[in-house]
């Protein structure tokens, strides 16, 4: 029972900081733009949300190329059969549904662990003076 509310809170986890991610990354980059150009501020805040970005996406090709290999679809066929019983069968709905985690846990993971390095290197980076 508790493997599965465990399962559950990462699947919960992974939803929400997909939702954030894909909702919140553009916007906040255009934000932080605007208000550089703005204030002529620091520009290290875009830099490590760019890199939140670009971990997601590198994630997620990392975790498309350590799928099964037995698996021989194409991601847009994948991604066509995760959605589209009917058409796929449910069987092969269900399996691409489950290779489909693979790069989607692998993105989440990666962009988690640009964040936080990026929130460390500005934590500890030494301040110039004024």
């Amino acid at each position: 029972m508790l493997q599965h509310v465990a399962a559950l809170l990462v699947y919960l986890l992974a939803l929400l900081v997909t939702f954030l991610l894909m909702a919140g990354w553009l916007p906040t980059l255009v934000l932080l733009i605007v208000e550089q150009c703005r204030t002529g501020g620091n520009r290290v805040a875009i830099l490590v949300t760019v890199l939140i970005g670009a971990g997601y996406f590198a994630g997620g090709v990392a975790g498309w190329a350590l799928r099964p290999p037995q698996w021989g679809m194409p991601f847009i066929q994948t991604f066509e059969a995760a959605f589209n019983a009917e058409k796929y069968g449910r069987a092969l709905e269900s399996q691409a549904e489950r290779v489909l985690m693979y790069p989607w846990y692998m993105a989440i993971l990666l962009s988690i662990l640009v964040a936080v390095a990026g929130a460390l290197i500005l934590r500890f980076r030494p301040h110039r003076p004024a």
